[in-house]
């Protein structure tokens, strides 16, 4: 917990220092999830840094969520209502069920890379893998491009109906992200639009999104 409470004091102190109203994103594991101090923590690390609240998003998993769904709602609610943002990473990997995320206080929904790695053209073809057919299937990726569309198309709609946003992870190619914008996902992360980077390094420049949003 002492080490995510550096991370999270860190990522808010690069962020402050950074030009516009840029927002930070920080992962949380289930063990800091599951600590009760978990909102005094996020607290003083906006205060000691100055951060506004709504720069920050915490991501969090299904799992560290459904090993005490009460607790969990109850301390989310809490860093929600003075204006943390809420994102749930991985979404669609997990077992939680319709029910329990109605409750969750989530701002956005992170569509898990495994269904974006399906959405390939016809020039880019899975490679063989578990559920993905023998290697004579010449059929199994262009179901596996299906299934996948059907999924996140499932997941947009989803979001829509709660109030959510959605952010596709993993895009690696043009054809992904272009099929994901069609789908309806609001933003996308992943080496088609950049490469992990030190603080610091110069920006990476972005490929033409028109009007969508890349986080």
């Amino acid at each position: 917990v002492r080490l995510g409470m550096w991370a999270l004091v860190q990522a808010c102190t690069d962020a402050v220092a950074a030009p516009g109203d840029l927002t930070v994103s920080v992962n949380v594991s289930p063990r800091q999830l599951a600590d009760a101090r978990i909102v005094d923590v996020v607290e003083e690390a906006l205060a000691l840094t100055g951060l506004p609240p709504h720069r920050l998003c915490l991501e969090i998993t299904e799992g560290a969520v459904m090993s005490d769904i009460d607790a969990a709602v109850v301390r989310l609610g809490t860093l929600r209502a003075q204006g943390v943002r809420i994102a749930l990473d991985d979404f669609g990997t997990g077992w939680s069920s319709l029910g329990h995320l109605q409750r969750l206080p989530v701002d956005r929904l992170k569509v898990d890379r495994s269904f974006v790695e399906a959405l390939r053209g016809e020039t880019e073809p899975l490679l063989p893998g578990p559920g993905r057919g023998a290697p004579w299937d010449r059929d199994a990726p262009a179901r596996d491009r299906d299934g996948a569309a059907a999924v996140v198309s499932a997941i947009v709609a989803l979001a829509r109906g709660l109030g959510m946003r959605v952010t596709a992870e993993g895009v690696e190619t043009a054809e992904q992200f272009r099929y994901l914008r069609e789908l309806g996902c609001d933003d996308a992360q992943g080496f088609h639009l950049g490469r992990p980077a030190p603080w610091g390094a110069p920006q990476v420049v972005l490929p033409d999104t028109g009007d969508q949003v890349v986080s």
